[in-house]
């Protein structure tokens, strides 16, 4: 390993907290899986649901970590850009591995696949007979594996970044250069991203207004991506009313008023909830389907709002689209 500054100890130390739990809770998974058994009475039964409980501590006290974690391990990044020849922000950090981009989406997905363990586990400890256990402890499996994968994409992130190597940043990594950055992209132009976008945003709606509520979580996946996109090809650009200033990362910066964590909460939240209502879909009793879909499609929906009031703001202004 190499270290880079006492930052990324901190960021090591707890990836190691991680690491033992998730140890703790493997084995514990495997004895759920193979042993638990309600009918029974036995001392090794409560010995397990114990157990249970202790793991639901575990993830839960994993979820309090990740969330702040994943910001501090922005703000370091941005951090880094400095050291780094080329680098104006964390985009520039992040490319200067073929890592970045790929540790990203993990992290992500992590964190999505923890809040969906946590409501599996909630209905089960509320169903007669603990009904989800068993499958709950095969999903913590897929977690722990992602987490596994999470660190090592990290690790050699971090091994990887070099004070002596010329990195491209921003306009060049979203432009038409292809870098590690992006090279796992589709070569969408503005108006193509922008119109998927409106498009799944629709199909959101009209899923939304008839309940259905399976296709409504697939379509807020799919609108994720596309999110993702539009906000990077087209979005970002009036935010910093620069046709050239495309990225991710800088509108979490205090020059734009910190508007990214409001619209990537929305983001992500909006389509955390809309999703659930596909991954979940024989958990959720139906009361809760209609009012998490409510959330998602409100939060979407403001989503959609202040990226666009960049845009109109930025017309109203200057009489002008940016092109």
């Amino acid at each position: 390993m190499k270290f880079i500054s006492p930052e990324q100890i901190v960021i090591y130390f707890i990836n190691f907290v991680f690491i033992f739990f998730l140890v703790v809770a493997l084995k514990i998974s495997y004895l759920m899986i193979k042993k638990f058994d309600f009918s029974k009475s036995t001392s090794f039964q409560y010995s397990l649901e114990k157990r249970n409980v202790l793991v639901s501590t575990i993830v839960s006290f994993f979820i309090f970590l990740k969330v702040p974690l994943l910001f501090y391990f922005l703000f370091y990044l941005d951090s880094l850009a400095p050291s780094i020849p080329g680098a104006m922000c964390a985009v520039g950090v992040l490319n200067s591995t073929p890592y970045g981009a790929y540790l990203i989406i993990v992290k992500v997905a992590v964190l999505f696949m923890l809040v969906w363990w946590f409501y599996i586990n909630k209905f089960d400890l509320n169903t007669y007979g603990f009904k989800y256990t068993k499958l709950k402890y095969k999903f913590l499996i897929l977690i722990s594996f992602a987490i596994f994968l999470e660190f090592l994409l990290e690790i050699n992130l971090f091994n990887n970044i070099s004070p002596e190597k010329i990195v491209s940043c921003c306009g060049s990594v979203f432009g038409k250069d292809v870098k590690y950055f992006s090279s796992f992209l589709f070569n969408l132009n503005d108006n193509l991203s922008l119109l998927i976008t409106v498009v799944t945003f629709l199909l959101l709606a009209i899923f939304f207004k008839t309940k259905n509520y399976v296709f409504y979580g697939l379509a807020s996946l799919i609108f994720l991506i596309v999110a993702v996109y539009s906000l990077i090809d087209f979005f970002s650009t009036y935010i910093y009313e620069l046709p050239t200033h495309r990225c991710p990362f800088c509108i979490l910066q205090k020059d734009y008023g910190y508007i990214g964590y409001v619209i990537y909460f929305l983001l992500l939240t909006g389509t955390f909830y809309g999703s659930s209502l596909l991954v979940l879909k024989n958990i959720l009793d139906n009361t809760t389907k209609i009012s998490w879909a409510r959330n998602s499609f409100f939060m979407i929906f403001c989503y959609l709002l202040i990226v666009g009031f960049y845009v109109v703001k930025y017309y109203m202004v200057n009489g002008v689209w940016l092109t």
